[in-house]
């Protein structure tokens, strides 16, 4: 049954195999002894299916390959349309849970967001949400990860390796306030979590698990702690609609900046606190943010951050039972 793993799984397959957590559940899988099969645009070779988003995938594909457990991590980012985003990321995604139930997978595991929440308002949470939905409808496992970091800020990818090269700029934009509380979760300890489900050693509710250190982090904070030790960048605060209509005006014109309008609308339009109820109770303990020291190899000091409570988000179905059918909710530059 989907979403319910037995033990240790022979063959996996990984969309978005080439991005920073792709790659990285690749390499963890194949350590392990299983046979990886890479689903990317760039995928060649026996050990791959050639996917892109919106174009589906052919469950006799994943017949012959074997496909114990799929590992849905792939998202178009160079959308900035909902009609496309939501044929190509969401119907994409749809395609494909459909495709691997049919096919008799075991497993699969949608890696969402922590910022797929209702209520949310950005397009990329929109699409998320609604990806989590077609995954449940398979009986799939939902993980919400946060802002996924790694030890060494330059090996980095996605908004977290965006983040990093920004921060050595002499000078650094700050939206609005820059007090937004961050939550992040280390890449080693997502893929631990994403191979237990897969293994059947972590055995999520039906409800979406969120995957991130409870402790937040300010905005700000972060961007300092990432230029260090090098330098502090002086910090220039903006008004958040002037950096979204900036961001969306290059956006127009295809000028790439590294960084999305709906990222600001994501990080301004935040949402509950995440609830780390579930992550406990399955034993799971995800390290607080550490800044890497790279003179030295090691991780110092956590960051950590007083910011006023906030409501968390609902960890069970019936504490979400309100939320309206079609609900479309917004993410934040985390995952």
């Amino acid at each position: 049954m989907p979403g319910g793993g037995d033990g240790d799984v022979d063959v996996v397959a990984v969309t978005g195999a080439t991005g920073f957590l792709g790659s990285r559940l690749v390499d963890a899988f194949r350590r392990r002894g299983c046979r990886v099969i890479a689903m990317s645009r760039s995928s060649d070779g026996d050990d791959s299916i050639p996917f892109r988003l919106g174009l589906g995938v052919s469950r006799d594909a994943l017949r012959r390959g074997g496909v114990r457990a799929l590992v849905h991590c792939a998202y178009d980012f160079t959308l900035t349309r909902w009609s496309e985003i939501d044929r190509i990321n969401v119907g994409g995604s749809r395609l494909l849970f459909e495709a691997a139930a049919a096919a008799g997978v075991d497993t699969i595991v949608d890696v969402s967001s922590i910022s797929a929440f209702p209520g949310a308002t950005s397009l990329y949470g929109r699409a998320k949400l609604e990806t989590e939905d077609a995954a449940q409808g398979v009986g799939a496992v939902v993980l919400r990860p946060g802002l996924i970091w790694a030890d060494d800020p330059d090996t980095a990818g996605g908004m977290f390796g965006a983040l990093a090269a920004a921060a050595r700029r002499p000078i650094l934009p700050i939206i609005g306030s820059g007090r937004y509380p961050q939550y992040l979760v280390h890449i080693d300890d997502l893929v631990d979590v994403v191979i237990g489900v897969c293994e059947g050693t972590i055995s999520p509710a039906q409800d979406p698990l969120i995957v991130a250190a409870p402790a937040p982090v300010v905005f700000t904070d972060l961007v300092r702690r990432l230029a260090e030790p090098q330098r502090s960048p002086h910090l220039v605060r903006v008004p958040w609609r002037i950096v979204r209509a900036g961001l969306r005006a290059a956006e127009l014109t295809r000028l790439p900046l590294g960084f999305r309008s709906d990222s600001v609308t994501s990080l301004v339009h935040h949402g509950p606190a995440p609830d780390a109820t579930t992550l406990a109770r399955l034993g799971i303990a995800c390290r607080e943010f550490l800044k890497a020291d790279p003179g030295m190899g090691m991780c110092v000091e956590p960051l950590s951050a007083e910011l006023p409570p906030r409501p968390r988000i609902p960890s069970t179905e019936s504490e979400g039972a309100d939320r309206a059918p079609g609900h479309v909710s917004a993410i934040s530059p985390r995952s």
